[in-house]
């Protein structure tokens, strides 16, 4: 786990001469032991996370990525997690300077799974960019990675007030109209304009 600290630390110092909305340091020391279990999880046999992320650093997009990665006979899963870090490699430049709950849980969201492990690899990336690129990337990264840790249950994945079942009673819908009220109410959940069953 050296490494992850040092990375880290490095992190909280270069953001140190930044204004701030959230202490860095105690967001990195929260989230050290969830992020270095996520990277030191094996996603095959022979081949960590952190492994596939070092991989997806050879590929200039997502489909060379992919294309490389079923020759050499990685698993769908290895193959999948490069395709997505090197599809999304500028994704911190894309998110808004002020990361709102509603914009966090839309990123993880549309990440299907492999959100935590674009910021690392997205952060990276921004790290090789002039002073002022990295400066507006490290808050959004640590923000992401405090929300996705610390907040899951209540910004990523809140369980939704009404279920699918009952939309299905009370509002006469069926098939993917479902899944979309489904959406709907947990993005309006996640931002604070449902609260209640009631609502």
């Amino acid at each position: 786990m050296t490494a992850l600290t040092r990375l880290l630390a490095t992190l909280c110092r270069s953001s140190q001469s930044q204004p701030m909305e959230h202490d860095v340091a105690q967001i990195a020391e929260a989230v050290r032991v969830p992020l270095y279990a996520r990277l030191t999880e094996w996603l095959s046999a022979d081949r960590s996370r952190a492994m596939l992320l070092k991989f997806a650093c050879l590929f200039a997009d997502g489909d060379g990525a992919r294309r490389a990665l079923n020759r050499l006979r990685f698993s769908r899963l290895e193959i999948n997690l490069a395709h997505a870090l090197a599809q999304n490699r500028n994704a911190l430049s894309r998110l808004p300077e002020r990361i709102a709950d509603l914009d966090a849980h839309r990123f993880f969201r549309d990440a299907g799974g492999t959100g935590a492990d674009i910021v690392l690899f997205s952060l990276a990336w921004q790290l090789s960019k002039p002073a002022e690129e990295r400066a507006r990337s490290l808050p959004k990264a640590f923000w992401l990675w405090e929300t996705y840790f610390l907040r899951h249950a209540a910004v990523i994945a809140p369980a939704p007030l009404v279920d699918g079942q009952e939309i299905t009673e009370r509002f006469e819908l069926s098939g993917a109209q479902i899944g979309a009220a489904l959406r709907h109410l947990i993005e309006a959940q996640v931002s604070g304009q449902v609260t209640t069953r009631a609502q």
